[in-house]
């Protein structure tokens, strides 16, 4: 689980086809890969529609559209995320795929991630930690009223989205490892977004797969797991 994110208008003025999941296996267990629209250097990009039956609280509407042509009534993304597949140049072999989900633009030119749940899986853990964290200075909101999210109005929660402070439009490399990598300026400010003032302070998730809310611990726990790990994949 990668949680990766591509900006919704980077990949809208592409303007890819979006293919539901049966079309997009037909298309790729017919086409062997080869330059085409769709390819950009070795990578392969499908934009996907959002699943409306299967998250509880994201129905892939633009909470800006209603503003936007004042009709009432809020219009469907194009996409909610994109299908990333890469291949070798040489063999054209398989190295890695993901589904990579969306963020989209939200007011003040600010960006918001949807938090999407599964009804019966991850909902209602997820919740208590959106409660949670909201206490302590996350941003997640409902963004068809642009109302942070509390125990008196989560039940109207159809779309709810981490609303982060940000433009995207300033990176900085920082270190990571043995390299460097690009983030967002103002990464502290996105992540206290998400998590709250302890942003820093990692919280262990159960061990089972029903197991989905995290376990608040300690600072000397916090500090034990980022003292021993994460582990890099390679040396």
């Amino acid at each position: 689980d990668a949680d990766l994110a591509v900006v919704y208008e980077d990949i809208e003025r592409l303007n890819l086809p979006v293919l539901d999941e049966k079309r997009l296996k037909k298309k790729r267990k017919r086409n062997r890969w080869k330059p085409q629209d769709n390819n950009f250097a070795d990578f392969e990009l499908y934009p996907f529609p959002t699943d409306t039956d299967h998250w509880v609280n994201w129905k892939g509407n633009d909470p800006l559209s209603v503003s936007a042509d004042n009709s009432g009534e809020e219009k469907p993304y194009s996409f909610y995320g994109v299908k990333m597949y890469r291949h070798s140049t040489e063999s054209g072999a398989m190295l890695w795929q993901n589904a990579v989900m969306a963020v989209y633009p939200y007011h003040h030119g600010y960006y918001f991630y949807p938090r999407a749940d599964v009804l019966g899986f991850n909902h209602d853990d997820h919740l208590k930690e959106t409660l949670r964290w909201n206490h302590e200075g996350a941003n997640m909101r409902l963004v068809d009223t642009d109302e942070i999210v509390t125990e008196l109005n989560f039940e109207r929660g159809k779309q709810i989205g981490v609303v982060m402070p940000t433009g995207l439009d300033c990176m900085v490399e920082v270190q990571f490892y043995f390299t460097t990598v690009p983030v967002p300026c103002d990464y502290e400010a996105i992540l206290q977004a998400q998590y709250g003032i302890h942003w820093d302070r990692p919280e262990p998730r159960g061990r089972k797969r029903t197991e989905h809310e995290s376990k608040v611990g300690s600072v000397e726990e916090s500090d034990s797991i980022m003292e021993n790990g994460p582990l890099p994949l390679c040396s």
